[in-house]
């Protein structure tokens, strides 16, 4: 749920941003069920289902990207930032 809602924290704060009438945005996740669930809008089998639905349609809607990142590249590219920062 938290993934979920932090996909739909970050799709409205793009939407309400002057960049979403310029630009499209590339949503990623490291969760396989909520990309699945974004991405199949027509048939939200979850208990969550009007969230996913309504956050479906709005990605479905504006064109946006959505992509799987597994957790490794990640943990990999956290790794590789604080090493520059320390």
């Amino acid at each position: 749920m938290a993934e979920l809602l932090a996909v739909q924290e970050g799709v409205d704060l793009f939407l309400k941003s002057e960049w979403s009438s310029m630009w499209r945005v590339i949503v990623e996740s490291d969760c396989k069920m909520v990309v699945d669930w974004v991405t199949q809008v027509e048939d939200p089998t979850t208990p969550l289902s009007e969230i996913v639905f309504n956050l479906g349609e709005k990605i479905k809607d504006r064109g946006m990207i959505v992509r799987l990142i597994p957790r490794r590249c990640n943990t990999l590219a956290g790794g590789l930032a604080k090493s520059r920062i320390g």
